[in-house]
């Protein structure tokens, strides 16, 4: 599915930096040409992605693109409103040709949110393999480390030795 790829490639580029269109068409069995046509469908939809061409070039995201958090900013027909979308949690997507005036809202948090729990700030430690997936979800196992606050930490460190004695 066309939709799949396009994330997928996302993802690729983020973790790789730089691949060429031949690479990414067979690591998705398709040819270049529909490799290039995606990276237009990206660009189209507001991702920072380019191409270069010569020795070193390919695909590319710019530098310091992130895919915020893996949210989409959008809005909702149901509720008549801005949401936050998680992408993991988006089913049945379907590409219509249906076409929009794209208006940028003037603030996304309109100060009616309110965020009644309360946060605790946590220092993480992760590996260089799990780095691009920080904006995923939090499911990193061996791949990350909490650094701090100290009680969190050995929350987890009992927890994980509790797990470890179901195996024992």
């Amino acid at each position: 599915m066309q939709i799949n790829r396009l994330f997928e490639m996302v993802y690729l580029l983020l973790n790789k930096k730089n691949v060429t269109a031949g690479e990414m068409a067979k690591h998705f069995e398709v040819s270049p040409r529909t490799i290039y046509r995606d990276v237009e469908l990206l660009s189209s939809a507001g991702i920072p992605i380019y191409m270069t061409k010569g020795k070193g070039g390919g695909i590319s995201l710019l530098p310091d693109f992130v895919l915020n958090k893996t949210y989409l900013y959008g809005y909702c027909r149901e509720r008549n409103d801005y949401r936050f979308f998680k992408l993991r949690r988006i089913k049945n997507l379907m590409v219509t040709e249906e076409q929009f005036e794209r208006n940028k809202p003037e603030k996304i948090f309109n100060g009616s949110q309110v965020f009644e729990d309360d946060f605790v700030t946590i220092a993480l430690k992760f590996s260089n393999e799990m780095a691009y997936r920080v904006y995923d979800e939090f499911t990193f196992g061996e791949h990350c480390e909490v650094l701090e606050p100290i009680d969190i930490r050995l929350q987890i460190k009992e927890k994980l030795q509790r797990t470890l004695q179901q195996y024992l």
